[in-house]
Parts: C-alpha cells; structure tokens; sequence
C-alpha cells in the first residue's frame, strides 16, 4: 500500500499536480490522501480496505466504464504490480480520448549517493532482501511507449531528500523485515537521496 513517504511526496506530488485536469482517477490511494499537496481526485483506489480509498478494486479489473476520466495519476503505486500488462490494458479502457496517464515511479538510491545515504546503506547491508519489486518494466520507457504507441511519453528525472528515520516503514515493507532491522541498518544516516521519475503519456 502507497502511503507516500518515498520519497518527499510534496516535491513529486507538485509534479503530478501538472498533469491533472478534468476528471480524475488516482491509482494505489494508500491510507492517507491530506498529502496529495492540493491536487483535486475524483475517485481514489486501493486494494487494501479500511485506508483512504473511495473504491476497493484491483488496477488490472477497475470497476468503471470506458472512458470515464480525462486523467489517471499514480504515485508510487504501479511500482509493485505484478504483470503491467493488464492494468495498461485498463488504463487506456477508462482514460477518455485525449485523456493522460501520470505516474511517479519509484528508482531507489541516487547512483552518486556517499556515504550518509540511508538508501544505499541499507541496500548494501540486505541486498538479496530488498530489490525493486513488481514488474520491472514501469521503470523501462521504451515498454512505457509500447504500452502507449499512440501517446507522447515524456520521462523526468526527479531527485529528493528524505529523512532517513522516514524511510524505515517503507524499507522494512519492501525487504520484508521487522523495522528494528531496518532502523539498525541506517543507525546515524541523516537522510537519504532517492531517484524517482515521473512518466506522463498524454
């Protein structure tokens, strides 16, 4: 579940917040939507219950009719599915003619990152229990522009800083290991760099 917290979500939420327009459907809601940093959502899903979602349903069988939304925005949701053929599939079902799909998708550690970077330090203490997880494609833009040949896809490199005590619940999530493991492994790192991109299609 995406609750925002990889990275700094006012810095890639502002990035978003260019794209929406219209009606619009935010994939992978998460429990908290106060920091979506103003951007107005029409309906939000999620596949967890219990959380912030206006609809409880999957990405790759979203219960809406053909071309519903002018936009579809995703933050740091379409990271962890599994087979991103499907839900493309879905996308371009709802998206109305004209519409645009925007998403922040997670990179991991910035590549220059020193030695203060919580990141990096916790993906060389468990490097075979923290990898990038879901279909690795959402981070490739030539399988973006084969899943959309009829959009412009444009890819923006976006770089923030985060607190590395923010990171642990995140981490911990996605190497599936107890939070005091992960707090252990960035003990005295102040903050981290993290790489994401925002992909549009329009």
């Amino acid at each position: 579940m995406n609750e925002g917290v990889l990275p700094d979500d006012a810095v890639t939420w502002q990035r978003l917040a260019a794209a929406c327009a219209g009606r619009v459907l935010e994939i992978g809601c998460g429990a908290r939507r106060a920091w979506r940093g103003g951007v107005a959502i029409d309906v939000a899903i999620d596949v967890a219950r219990g959380g912030a979602a206006d609809v409880v349903a999957r990405a790759e069988a979203l219960p809406f009719a053909a071309a519903t939304f002018d936009r579809v925005v995703a933050h740091l949701a379409l990271d962890v599915i599994a087979n991103g053929d499907p839900v493309m599939r879905e996308l371009a079902r709802v998206l109305a003619p004209g519409g645009e799909v925007a998403a922040i998708v997670g990179g991991g550690p910035a590549a220059d990152a020193g030695d203060d970077d919580a990141l990096a330090a916790l993906c060389d203490r468990l490097p075979r229990r923290l990898g990038a997880p879901g279909d690795p494609r959402v981070r490739d833009d030539a399988a973006w522009r084969a899943w959309w040949p009829s959009h412009r896809v444009t890819v923006e490199r976006l770089e923030t800083r985060v607190d590395g005590a923010a990171l642990v619940p995140t981490l911990a999530r996605l190497a599936r290991v107890a939070e005091a493991v992960v707090a252990d492994a960035i003990a005295g790192r102040r903050a981290a760099r993290v790489v994401t991109w925002l992909v549009r299609c329009a």
